[in-house]
C-alpha cells in the first residue's frame, strides 16, 4: 500500500476501531520499510563481496611484487578488509532486525533507524580519512623502503603532498555522494515515513 493510502485509511479511522486499526497501520508502516531495507542489504553484499575480491587481490599483487618492500602494504589492505567487513556484518545484522515483523513496529524502527544513521556516519568519516591514510602510509614505505627513485628533492616531496591534498578532497566529495547513494537516500525514506506517520 503506498504512503498516500496508508495516510487516507489512518485518517478514516473511527474511535470504536482505534486499536484493531492502529496494530493494522503498524502493519503496513513495518511493510512499507521493507523497499528501502532490501535495497540497503542489496547494496552491503555487493560492497561485501568487492572488498574480498579487491582487497584480497591488491594484498597478494604486493606480496608477490616485492614482500621485503611490501609485506606491510599487504598487512595493512588485508586489516583495512576484515574490519570491513565486520562493519558489514553488524551493519546487515541491524538491517534484518529492522525487518522483525514480531517486534513492536514503530518504536521499534525509530530506534534502529537512529542506530542506522550513527553507523552511516561512521561509514562516510571512515571512507574519507581511509584514501589519504593509506596514500600515506604507501607514501611511507616507498620512501623508505624502495631505491632512491625518483629523486628525492623538495620538489618530490611538495608533489607529494599536493597529491595528498587533492586525494583528501576527491576523496571526501566522491564518499559523501557514494554514501548518499547507497544508504543515505534509503534512510532518509525510512525517516521521513516514520515522521509522516507520527504527523497523522
Amino acid at each position: 500500500m503506498e504512503l498516500d493510502n496508508f495516510k487516507d485509511t489512518w485518517k478514516e479511522m473511527v474511535p470504536g476501531e482505534m486499536k484493531t486499526s492502529k496494530e493494522e497501520l503498524l502493519v503496513m508502516l513495518q511493510q512499507k520499510s521493507q523497499r528501502p531495507i532490501a535495497r540497503m542489504k542489496r547494496n552491503i553484499y555487493w560492497e561485501a563481496g568487492a572488498v574480498i575480491v579487491l582487497y584480497s587481490l591488491a594484498a597478494l599483487m604486493n606480496y608477490f611484487l616485492n614482500p621485503m618492500f611490501f609485506a606491510e602494504m599487504s598487512i595493512m589492505l588485508l586489516v583495512i578488509g576484515v574490519l570491513g567487513l565486520y562493519y558489514y556484518y553488524r551493519k546487515l545484522k541491524l538491517l534484518k532486525e529492522m525487518e522483525c515483523v514480531q517486534c513492536e513496529v514503530k518504536s521499534n524502527l525509530n530506534r534502529q533507524v537512529t542506530l542506522l544513521e550513527k553507523y552511516i556516519r561512521f561509514y562516510f568519516f571512515a571512507g574519507t580519512v581511509l584514501a589519504p591514510l593509506v596514500y600515506l602510509v604507501s607514501g611511507y614505505l616507498i620512501i623508505n623502503k624502495l631505491p632512491v627513485y625518483p629523486p628525492r628533492d623538495a620538489s618530490f616531496y611538495i608533489l607529494f603532498a599536493v597529491f595528498g591534498i587533492i586525494l583528501t578532497g576527491l576523496s571526501y566529495y566522491l564518499n559523501k555522494w557514494y554514501v548518499a547513494k547507497l544508504y543515505g537516500q534509503h534512510v532518509a525514506q525510512l525517516r521521513n515515513l516514520l515522521s509522516q506517520f507520527d504527523e497523522e
